[in-house]
């Protein structure tokens, strides 16, 4: 098969639906419009390809050198035509300078249709054999083809194996590198993604023999270069599966930052860690600064909980202007999952809240104490108000107004505890009421724990 089609510049366009394209009957010739471009010693061309049975024409682009087209001439009016064993395309039109236009008909080779029949290929389509004239698939190449084990190919497999240049040659190499089960739509693949020989040889010297042709162009889209896996050896990432090698071009994982990683201090560093690093963007810089503030000790892994959390800087030392100093790695984190901005620790400092450390910041965050509920139970007569029976109050969801309704049912001096167990046992305003007036009807002193009492006993 002539290797005259280069990958480069070579456009192939479908632009109507597979049933629309094929709708032709077998062996019937094809005619329609062409224009093109001579580029030094390449033809770009493009065919308008009329269909009388339909309302809709299709387009297919190609480029070609110039010498596979016989009796092409510039500037004048004339014939030249593109020869195939699956057919002659005859091109009518002139050249003025480096463009042409004129129009076509493409005749299937009679021939090669009766040979495509006997390779058990069934019923072709005038279109399907105007590809394979253009692309080149010939009797040759088909029966090579078939002598390398691929006897179910496709019509459509040997056109895209011709466009991408997969050559006999090239599956024979890659069938010599251990790949003989191979499928065509792998080998068109390798081709696309430039999967070489040279490059697989390179890679079992470096101790990575058994690979699968998933991994090879998986390796080729990232660019996943012989120098590069020899370097992240050198880092004393040895045995590394070719997927780890894959993630770290995926991650812009630079050579250097194995260096600069080991000048700070962190000197057995995983695979795994250093593309956290680069996912969560935890750059050098980031690792000083963390490091001035006092953190010299900190893991990686910390360091990455730091970034995904938003733990930055400006945050560490807010804490410490606050009082807040050598506040532990987990501490920090935990701040920032429960959302403890510095303006809600401020709110607290404002009002004199006392046994103010880390964990009961966490803890009021979780349990959604507010600095206003602290003013609002302050002016409620409620001024020593402990850390834990702030959070206990939450808790049982003793709200402000719920404070405001106990007093307005006439109990004003009842406790933060006795408030507690009234939420707990269901007591609301109208409640107390009830049995406010039961106890004055009996002339009988009444007090919380005789309410909590009767709502107890369904009284």
């Amino acid at each position: 098969m002539k290797r005259k089609v280069f990958k480069t510049g070579i456009i192939f366009l479908l632009l109507l639906a597979v049933s629309t394209l094929y709708a032709v009957e077998e062996g019937k010739s094809l005619t329609g419009d062409w224009s093109a471009k001579i580029r030094e010693n390449r033809i770009q061309i493009r065919l308008m390809i009329f269909n009388d049975d339909s309302d809709h024409d299709s387009m297919t682009s190609f480029g070609l050198e110039t010498i596979e087209f016989k009796g092409l001439q510039l500037n004048k009016e004339h014939t030249f035509t593109l020869e195939r064993d699956a057919g002659t395309i005859r091109f009518d039109g002139k050249f003025e300078d480096d463009r042409g236009r004129g129009t076509f008909s493409f005749v299937p080779n009679d021939a090669f249709i009766g040979f495509l029949g006997k390779e058990g290929f069934g019923k072709i389509k005038s279109k399907e054999l105007l590809h394979l004239c253009i692309f080149d698939v010939n009797k040759a190449y088909i029966q090579d083809i078939r002598k390398l084990g691929y006897k179910d190919v496709e019509l459509s497999e040997l056109v895209a194996m011709a466009i991408h240049e997969v050559s006999i040659d090239y599956i024979r190499q890659i069938h010599s590198q251990g790949l003989k089960n191979i499928t065509i739509p792998k080998l068109i693949s390798f081709r696309i993604h430039d999967v070489e020989v040279d490059y697989i040889k390179e890679l079992k010297k470096l101790g990575y023999s058994d690979i699968s042709p998933s991994e090879l162009i998986s390796l080729n889209i990232h660019d996943v270069d012989i120098p590069f896996v020899r370097e992240i050896s050198k880092q004393g990432l040895k045995d590394l599966s070719l997927d780890k090698f894959v993630a770290l071009k995926i991650h812009d994982v630079d050579l250097k930052q194995f260096e600069v990683l080991k000048d700070l201090g962190y000197t057995d560093v995983d695979i795994d860690q250093i593309i956290s690093l680069n996912i969560h963007d935890v750059s050098p810089d980031f690792i000083r600064g963390v490091h001035k503030a006092g953190f010299k000790d900190i893991s990686l892994d910390e360091l990455v909980s730091f970034q995904i959390h938003d733990v930055d800087l400006d945050y560490i030392d807010s804490l410490a202007d606050l009082g807040f100093k050598d506040v532990p790695v987990s501490e920090l984190i935990s701040l920032h999952i429960h959302d403890v901005n510095i303006d809600y620790i401020k709110g607290f400092q404002k009002l004199g809240v006392k046994d103010l450390d880390i964990p009961t910041l966490i803890s009021f965050s979780i349990h959604d104490v507010e600095p206003a509920f602290i003013k609002d139970m302050k002016e409620l007569g409620y001024t020593s108000l402990s850390a834990d029976k702030l959070v206990s109050l939450n808790i049982h969801d003793v709200t402000v107004d719920y404070v405001k309704s106990v007093h307005a049912a006439g109990l004003k001096d009842i406790t933060l505890n006795q408030l507690i167990s009234f939420k707990i046992h269901d007591v609301d305003k109208e409640y107390i009421e009830f049995a406010i007036k039961l106890y004055k009807e009996r002339g009988k002193e009444l007090t919380p724990e005789k309410i909590i009492s009767m709502k107890i006993h369904d009284f």
